[in-house]
This record gives C-alpha cells, structure tokens and sequence, in this order.
C-alpha cells in the first residue's frame, strides 16, 4: 500500500470546514466510515475517515483527515493522510483466496 501524508493550515472555521469536507466527501464517491467531533476548552477536533473504490481498477483509497483550531477562529489546522491499494496488494490479496 501506498501512503501518503499532507499537513497544512488553512484559513477557515474547523467546524466549518469539517461540515464541508464531510459533504465533499458524499460527492466523490467516498462512503464515510467514520466522523466525530468535539471541542474542549474552545478547541475544535474532528476526525473523518472515507473509503472509495475504483469503478473501473477496483482499487481501494482510504482517506483520513484530521482538523483542529479554535472554535470561534478562522484558523484550522489539517492533516490528511491518503492509503491507496497497489497493484502488488492486488495480487497479494489474489493469492490468499
């Protein structure tokens, strides 16, 4: 499996930008497997897991993101970690049937 990792601060409301993420997600083919949220003391966290496959190669792209800021501000910071199947899983997975 591939995996790929991204960092960045973006300036938007996290609960915002959670709510919007989870939406885009919905449109991309993405089935969502998890996402929760929380704020304690005015922090905001959110965690969404996705998960899509391929129409055509069949291959799975697992997504997670994580945002976290201020409740009331317009700074959230975002970490996005994406895994997608290889063909060397693929045929890892072939031989176990």
């Amino acid at each position: 499996m591939d995996v790929t990792r991204n960092e960045l601060v973006l300036h938007w409301n996290p609960r915002v930008l959670f709510s919007k993420i989870k939406a885009f997600f919905a449109t991309r083919n993405f089935h969502i497997v998890e996402a929760k949220a929380d704020t304690v003391s005015g922090i905001f966290s959110g965690a969404i897991k996705g998960l899509a496959e391929g129409k055509h190669t069949g291959k799975r792209v697992a997504v997670r993101i994580f945002i976290t800021g201020p409740e009331g501000g317009n700074k959230a910071k975002v970490k996005c970690f994406v895994t997608i199947q290889t063909f060397g899983d693929v045929c890892n997975s072939w031989s176990e049937w």
